[in-house]
């Protein structure tokens, strides 16, 4: 008896999975990056990115920028919480990015992959210490915002609140008034 069912070849199924990833990456890097583009030819205020795995516009929305690969295992929902729970941001002014392969994204992030579900083991270190650097300069700004002591004040839901006075400030708000060039790089910085 002859088997007459016939599977796809090794490089068929190579093939169909590359498209099938392309095209899942594309829906979800596309609208971003033109997104982005449309803000910068706006002429946008400056945005504050510390590190390459996020950035704060002065609407207040942090971008978190997933450099890892998205397997179906949510790496991404869980590398931004990392982030956002070290630099007090609250998650409904979160969204995601996934930047695009490209030489110069590939100059920036370096090779986007992931091995063995390790994402968050072998990145939490580092993501974290940033979000935390991202924070405390925010915390310094936004005290000399509201003209208080950086040890009166902290972070905490978006904002810079002196504990002294309660007054507080938005994340957005201190971009709007205050341009931050700082740039913390790993793991000279951290």
């Amino acid at each position: 008896m002859a088997n007459t069912t016939q599977g796809i070849t090794r490089r068929e199924f190579l093939v169909r999975s590359t498209v099938i990833a392309g095209s899942g990456f594309l829906s979800i890097g596309l609208p971003g990056l033109i997104a982005s583009r449309s803000a910068e030819a706006a002429g946008a205020t400056p945005a504050f990115t510390p590190a390459i795995w996020f950035t704060i516009t002065p609407d207040g929305m942090t971008t978190m920028h997933i450099l890892k690969t998205e397997m179906g295992q949510h790496v991404g929902t869980a590398l931004a919480q990392v982030i956002a729970d070290e630099l007090e941001v609250r998650w409904e002014d979160v969204r995601l990015d996934t930047p695009l392969e490209s030489v110069e994204n590939f100059a920036i992030y370096g090779l986007a992959y992931t091995v063995n579900s390790g994402s968050v083991t072998t990145e939490f270190d580092r993501i974290a210490r940033a979000g935390a650097a991202g924070r405390i300069v925010l915390v310094e700004a936004g005290a000399k915002l509201l003209g208080a002591k950086v040890a009166d004040c902290r972070a905490e839901s978006s904002r810079v609140i002196d504990k002294a006075s309660g007054r507080s400030v938005a994340y957005g708000e201190i971009l709007q008034k205050v341009k931050i060039d700082r740039k913390f790089s790993y793991p000279s910085d951290f």
